[in-house]
């Protein structure tokens, strides 16, 4: 009996031991054991409201007024240059442009050598009709060598005082393959090499290399008064 009046004190004071001690019963150290994992992990949680940037987002919007022409641009390919040239060579517009400068040198009776009969008017018809081919061949190949497009291009703007410097601009300039706007040797050199050309090879001995430049000056001022047709009164 007194040994197990022993054993019951034994425990007793295995219970009452850790109570005195403090550290508390078996479910309050379970209790606080998972308080403090708890804890630890709200604390090892990343910050995410401190990685965002608190500035506002400005959209990014294209302002089309920025964007210029020439990104729209696309440098013709051979094929088309190729007809270009034939298109100004023999096209309707070019005959009937030959036509109306043949009339013109027939009532002026220019040169006087060839009349002022049928015969002189095809005559003067063929001399225009070849002094144009050999202009337009001449700025084709300078054209080419260059890699330039010297096509008329109809201003977008909208201002008559601009869309005529446009088109006395294009009287000396062309697109390259970039899309830039260069100066165009073609542009200049074809009318002279056509009229001196014309004017050494068939026409009356007394007309001279001189005669032919003066001749190429008319025709370059030409061009350049003809874009102001091209510009406000063609469609393209």
């Amino acid at each position: 009996m007194p040994n197990q009046i022993v054993v019951l004190l034994l425990l007793l004071l295995a219970l009452l031991v850790p109570n005195f001690f403090g550290q508390g019963s078996v479910e309050d150290r379970v209790q606080y054991k998972v308080e403090t994992e708890e804890q630890e992990i709200v604390e090892t949680e990343p910050k995410v409201e401190s990685e965002i940037d608190p500035s506002p987002v400005t959209p990014t919007v294209n302002n089309p007024a920025q964007t210029a022409k020439s990104d729209d641009y696309v440098f013709p390919s051979a094929e088309k240059r190729f007809k270009t040239f034939l298109k100004n060579t023999a096209g309707p517009r070019t005959l009937i442009g030959t036509t109306i400068g043949t009339t013109f040198q027939q009532l002026g009776d220019e040169p006087p050598e060839w009349k002022k009969d049928a015969g002189g008017f095809t005559r003067r018809f063929a001399s225009n009709f070849g002094e144009n081919a050999i202009e337009q061949a001449t700025k084709y190949a300078i054209s080419e060598a260059f890699q330039q497009d010297p096509r008329y291009e109809k201003c977008e703007c909208t201002k008559t005082s601009k869309r005529v410097l446009h088109a006395l601009k294009s009287g000396f300039t062309a697109r390259n393959r970039s899309g830039n706007t260069v100066f165009s040797p073609a542009k200049v050199v074809a009318p002279y090499f056509g009229s001196v050309t014309a004017v050494k090879a068939w026409y009356p001995e007394r007309y001279s290399v001189q005669d032919g430049l003066r001749k190429g000056t008319y025709g370059l001022a030409f061009n350049v008064g003809f874009n102001l047709v091209r510009e406000f009164i063609f469609r393209k």
